[in-house]
């Protein structure tokens, strides 16, 4: 199965799509691979979405201590967050729906 995803090298919003996709490349370069899936354990299995739910949501908790203006600490992360599910929300929406503060300029 191959997939092949078009998008913007940076986004209306500033997110840096071409700089992020060359590092994960960089990465996978430097563990010697050169195909076969992005996202997989050492022995090149397909992580499915569970399977990083764990770290994604060790990271939102980094994200709550470090600026809880942008995500409040009271929040229960496993509850509100998934990594597939999560991700493909638009930004105003989920901000709202996970009490998710926007930071003053």
């Amino acid at each position: 199965r191959l997939h092949l995803m078009v998008s913007v090298s940076v986004t209306g919003s500033g997110l840096k799509v071409r700089y992020w996709v060359d590092r994960w490349l960089g990465i996978l370069r430097s563990e010697g691979r050169s195909s076969g899936p992005a996202f997989c354990n050492m022995s090149g299995t397909v992580l499915e979405s569970g399977d990083i739910d764990g770290e994604f949501h060790n990271q939102l908790r980094k994200v709550q201590e470090a600026r809880p203006d942008l995500l409040d600490p009271e929040v229960d992360v496993e509850e509100k967050f998934r990594i597939f599910r999560s991700l493909r929300r638009r930004g105003s929406n989920s901000r709202r729906a996970v009490d998710m503060k926007v930071p003053e300029s």
